[in-house]
């Protein structure tokens, strides 16, 4: 299919797919992608490519730790890259600490406005992490993230989620069908 775009299938339950190109241009290789796995906190980061080689015969997934990412023999920096979401990269190396939970929370508040940007929606009409007035919110509240619309002081259409990736999904979901008046 040389030339023609492909898209690969849904990721498994549980896993956020951050980036991924269709690289049918390159011998052996069809799909990098990059995903969050929200099942496996101590391996969160995976990095997938199929098919006619990777990881595996046929491809595969390597899921690591945010303390092998330089250790692994795949270069990971590249695979975002080819996965179409080098920005990870930027956001992995700049980090302070070797917290795993917050630089997922920001690879993923850069995933929900890149998300929103690509579906058109005007960045007026959403807030991560703030609350504004005439605008669907996604913030922390306590122990939990919570979805909201903000209206005259008024949070309305409460929704809760113990885990960031669980609110982000929710929250593009819910904004994409706002945007499209639904």
């Amino acid at each position: 299919m040389p030339g023609q775009s492909v898209k690969p299938p849904a990721p498994y339950p549980g896993w956020i797919r951050i980036g991924w190109r269709n690289a049918v241009s390159l011998p052996g290789h069809w799909f990098y992608q990059f995903h969050i796995d929200t099942t496996t906190p101590d391996e969160p980061f995976c990095f997938e490519e199929w098919v006619g080689g990777g990881h595996a015969p046929g491809g595969g997934v390597k899921r690591l730790a945010l303390r092998d990412l330089d250790g692994w023999i795949g270069n990971w920096r590249e695979h975002a890259a080819k996965a179409g979401c080098g920005w990870v990269v930027d956001i992995i190396d700049s980090r302070s600490s070797d917290d795993t939970q917050a630089v997922i929370e920001q690879i993923l508040s850069r995933y929900v406005n890149e998300q929103l940007k690509e579906h058109g929606v005007p960045e007026t009409s959403y807030a991560l992490g703030v609350v504004k007035d005439e605008a669907l919110c996604l913030c922390r509240q306590g122990a939990v993230w919570v979805i909201f619309y903000s209206e005259r002081g008024l949070q309305t259409e409460m929704e809760c989620y113990e885990s960031y990736s669980a609110a982000c999904v929710a929250f593009i979901a819910r904004v994409k069908k706002i945007a499209n008046g639904s």
